[in-house]
């Protein structure tokens, strides 16, 4: 257990749903599929126009996932989709799905009746996206700087409807729970970042106010009083995924942030992650 302040200035220094009327939140993403049912029964079969309820049931999580060029396929969970009635736009999925903090490229977005309506406000993050193409089932558009790691909402915008996938992007660096923890089995992380980067895993016992660590992006979210550095990881993979065993913890005792180090110039000397309490 090493306090992370002191060795600050050394070790980091040198080391370099539901679619109820216009709306829709709940959707596919870029590597999870998900099966969607048709129910016959419930005030959403009133309309010729079908609705699909968003549902998700319990599951098992494959370790290592399924991988292929085009999907990665991560577990075996029921769930279901929810679309709006015919006549509203309906975003599907964001391609890419991991995005960098600075960007200068392009986000395709995938859905249905796209075209509907006048031109749209679209979201990434939060911030503003042009408009670059704009067809019936799909969208491109400029992709925006993003300021905050983690996941990310993707919001469609006109006078035909809103429709917005909750997890729309995944900026990095960022991290997730590979599956529920229940304070008995031990726990995986998996952290998202780019190969070749050296990644720092603190814990500490609550959330802290927002603290802006030297020239590192993004801000340090835990308790300065009780963090410490819990390992640390070469990114070898070619993916920059990488998945760190935890103990198992009683749930809501611990919080954990990742702290990667970079040599590229767009992140020197490198940036915090989302924070997540397990």
């Amino acid at each position: 257990m090493r306090p992370l302040l002191p060795i600050t200035a050394s070790l980091l220094l040198g080391a370099l749903g539901t679619a109820q009327h216009a709306n829709s939140n709940s959707a596919a993403s870029q590597t999870y599929f998900m099966a969607a049912i048709e129910l016959g029964s419930s005030a959403d079969a009133d309309t010729p126009l079908y609705r699909l309820r968003g549902s998700l049931g319990e599951g098992v999580v494959a370790e290592p996932h399924a991988t292929s060029e085009t999907y990665a396929l991560r577990g075996s969970f029921f769930g279901a989709s929810t679309a709006p009635v015919l006549g509203q736009p309906w975003l599907t999925a964001a391609a890419p799905f991991y995005v960098r903090r600075l960007n200068d490229g392009t986000l395709t977005l995938r859905g249905t009746e796209l075209w509907l309506g006048p031109t749209p406000t679209v979201t990434v993050g939060g911030q503003p996206a042009a408009v670059i193409l704009r067809t019936v089932d799909h969208m491109v558009v400029a992709l925006p700087d993003q300021p905050v790691p983690g996941f990310q909402p993707v919001t469609f915008t006109n006078s035909a409807g809103t429709s917005t996938i909750r997890e729309g992007v995944g900026v990095l660096p960022m991290m997730e729970r590979r599956e529920p923890f229940n304070g008995a089995d031990p726990n995986y992380l998996r952290v998202h970042t780019l190969v070749n980067e050296f990644v720092l895993l603190l814990l500490a016992a609550g959330p802290g106010p927002d603290i802006q660590l030297l020239d590192f992006h993004h801000v340090l979210q835990l308790d300065p009083g009780s963090v410490f550095i819990a390992t640390s990881i070469f990114v070898a993979a070619a993916d920059g995924m990488t998945t760190i065993p935890l103990p198992p913890f009683p749930p809501g005792l611990v919080h954990v942030q990742a702290l990667t180090v970079t040599a590229d110039p767009d992140d020197t000397p490198g940036s915090f992650s989302n924070a997540l309490a397990l």
